[in-house]
């Protein structure tokens, strides 16, 4: 078998595999798609000096208390947002403090049960996490929500 004929055929069967699984679930979909409609239904609570409130988020269709639901769900639909709500596993072992104002995140993503906890106290992982929700969600409907417990 001439050299060029067997590249050819080495790099037919490497690259094969590597295309299609870049093609997605064999829907047609991808998960940057999945990521825009995903099915966000959360509660988000805020515990700050002047009482504990609850707001709800809810994405596909857009709704609930919280104050800039629609710039939520945008800000959910990014890459940024996808991460911003998966659970955390690993944490550094560093201590300090995360937030004035405790936060517990719970619900559902595509059916997919979430519970995420950013007490006043805790790692570097978590403050990051932090940070990185409060920007999806929206700073300034964060800064509204604290405001509104404090």
């Amino acid at each position: 078998m001439p050299l060029a004929r067997a590249l050819a055929l080495l790099a037919a069967a490497v690259l094969a595999p590597l295309a299609l699984a870049a093609c997605g679930d064999g829907d047609g979909s991808t998960d940057k798609d999945r990521a825009a409609t995903a099915a966000i239904d959360l509660t988000i609570t805020l515990e700050g000096t002047a009482g504990t409130r609850a707001f709800t988020l809810r994405c596909d269709p857009v709704g609930g208390t919280w104050p800039d639901a629609a710039t939520a769900c945008r800000g959910l639909a990014t890459p940024d947002g996808a991460k911003a709500l998966e659970p955390i596993v690993i944490e550094t072992r560093d201590y300090g403090p995360i937030t004035e104002v405790p936060m517990t995140v719970t619900g559902t993503v595509d059916g997919r049960a979430l519970t995420l906890e950013f007490p006043k106290m805790g790692s570097s992982t978590r403050r990051a996490r932090l940070r990185m929700l409060t920007d999806v969600l929206g700073p300034d409907a964060y800064a509204t929500a604290v405001k509104a417990v404090s």
